[in-house]
């Protein structure tokens, strides 16, 4: 619920005024073009793009601490919502910098975008660029949040205090070492722990349950499968050893969305 909860409004708010920090004071309107882009399962709910369309598109005059003020108005054509995967697939299709399509890219037919997230994993399908609401679905408890916390269970009977949110950040460190492969981390400053067994364990079986969901969910051959988020670093090999047919990662596939959408402005800004 977070997308409509007025707390979620407030942060971009407060994200305005630094962000725009040299319009404060101007008097004037400015207005922005911006992108959001949604899980599969909220993206899919029109009540919810609908409201978060509503509350935003409007003029707002906001007030920094020292009382300084910021003029902003959100016009709804220069506000785009996309689903999430939507950016994975434009930064694997399209070149940052240049917003060149990528010699090594192929949109053509169909692609799967398997975005594996922190709690989630959104599975979309798309037909060339084209977004295929009937066959794009969550996987709902599938996402690395398991892993850090099973890791975290693991850890607390050995070394107390260790935080849940430090140990997501030693695993990055691990990510795609072969199963079986020696893993250490440092739950706390100077204190290694050896993870290798709760790893490897929790990540075949994360993986599979991914795998799975896909075969069973997604009722259509597709040409080629894409995968995306930051789970993507530590579930790849797992998930191609599973699933069949043309595999690919995105580049940079932890900020592959928020790369995309910018690149999809960015190609729309210049006609």
């Amino acid at each position: 619920e977070r997308y409509t909860n007025a707390d979620y409004f407030l942060l971009l708010k407060v994200l305005f005024i630094h962000v725009f920090a040299a319009h404060r004071g101007n008097g004037e309107y400015i207005k922005p073009t911006g992108v959001i882009s949604l899980p599969i399962s909220q993206y899919n709910n029109d009540d919810t793009v609908g409201e978060i369309r509503t509350t935003l598109c409007s003029k707002m005059t906001l007030v920094d601490m020292d009382g300084c003020e910021l003029r902003v108005e959100i016009q709804d054509k220069r506000l785009v919502i996309v689903p999430e995967s939507y950016g994975a697939l434009m930064h694997y299709a399209y070149d940052l910098k240049t917003g060149k399509k990528r010699a090594t890219a192929d949109t053509s037919g169909s692609t799967l975008v398997i975005d594996i997230g922190y709690e989630t994993t959104d599975v979309s399908l798309f037909e060339g660029l084209k977004y295929q609401r009937d066959q794009s679905y969550t996987i709902q408890r599938a996402g690395m949040g398991i892993v850090a916390r099973a890791i975290h269970d693991y850890v607390d009977k050995a070394v107390k205090g260790a935080d849940v949110s430090r140990i997501d950040r030693e695993l990055q460190a691990i990510a795609g070492v072969a199963i079986g492969a020696p893993k250490v981390i440092q739950p706390l400053p100077g204190v290694t722990v050896d993870v290798t067994e709760v790893y490897d364990s929790e990540i075949v079986d994360l993986g599979t349950r991914i795998a799975q969901g896909v075969a069973t969910n997604t009722s259509q051959d597709v040409n080629r499968i894409l995968l995306a988020g930051g789970g993507d670093y530590h579930l790849s090999r797992v998930i191609d050893d599973q699933l069949t047919g043309e595999i690919a990662s995105t580049p940079d596939p932890d900020v592959a969305n928020v790369l995309g959408t910018f690149t999809m402005l960015q190609i729309q800004a210049r006609g």
